[in-house]
């Protein structure tokens, strides 16, 4: 079974983080969202759906969302 994942980049940006879809899958539900980057609440919905998020570029916890 294939295991639920998606990965994002994560930059610091207007006092705030901007999470960018690097994978396929991220950038579907960036498109569902109808949004360039992700944010917390879609992250934190994309979680409940058993996904995990995993980070690359700046060092965030996203499993604090």
């Amino acid at each position: 079974m294939e295991k639920l994942s998606i990965t994002i980049q994560v930059d610091k940006a207007y006092g705030g983080f901007l999470f960018y879809p690097i994978c396929d899958k991220a950038k579907v539900f960036a498109d569902i969202a109808k949004t360039k980057t992700l944010s917390y609440q879609t992250i934190k919905h994309i979680k409940e759906l058993g996904y995990e998020v995993v980070s690359k570029g700046m060092n965030y916890p996203v499993e604090a969302i």
